[in-house]
């Protein structure tokens, strides 16, 4: 068995307000508020993992679950105050997946594995109707673990002596 854990706390100073190219002052700012914001919070502030392996003769079984905390999508200028075309911030829901590996050893050489990432199909949170891309993406694309379900993987390595 084994567990981590990682905590985030980002902050950003001294950011620059406008540019000059050219010689010519142009106040839109290379990093608007936004920006800064998910530099700050559109991120999870922690990440948890417990993973556990049992190993039984030609048998082995890894079972990973990983918890990642609420993160913020940020859109304008000022906080939660939504922008022209209707973008407005929104806070995501913590997130818990689950990964299960099998791998069973068929022969000294060989190694058959099944790997079921997302094992229960999890999804985060959707968009708010105004953070929908033209409408039509649901999930967000800053979501930690994707949001793409579960993925199934099948392999064979063999091993030469």
């Amino acid at each position: 068995m084994s567990a981590a854990t990682s905590f985030l706390n980002t902050t950003l100073s001294n950011v620059r307000g406008g540019v000059t190219v050219d010689g010519v002052a142009n106040s839109n700012a290379p990093i608007g508020p936004s920006r800064i914001r998910d530099a700050q919070t559109g991120v999870p502030k922690n990440k948890i993992i417990l993973d556990a392996r049992y190993d039984n003769g030609p048998w082995s079984v890894d079972v990973t679950d990983t918890r990642y905390s609420s993160y913020r999508y940020n859109v304008g200028a000022v906080p939660f105050t939504p922008t022209a075309n209707g973008n407005v911030d929104q806070v995501f829901s913590p997130e818990n997946y689950v990964n299960l590996g099998i791998d069973y050893q068929v022969r000294k050489e060989l190694r058959a594995e099944l790997l079921v990432e997302n094992l229960f199909n999890r999804y985060p949170d959707q968009y708010v109707l105004g953070n929908r891309a033209s409408g039509i993406n649901p999930y967000s694309f800053i979501a930690p673990n994707g949001a793409s379900g579960r993925f199934i993987e099948a392999g064979l390595t063999y091993t030469f002596d």
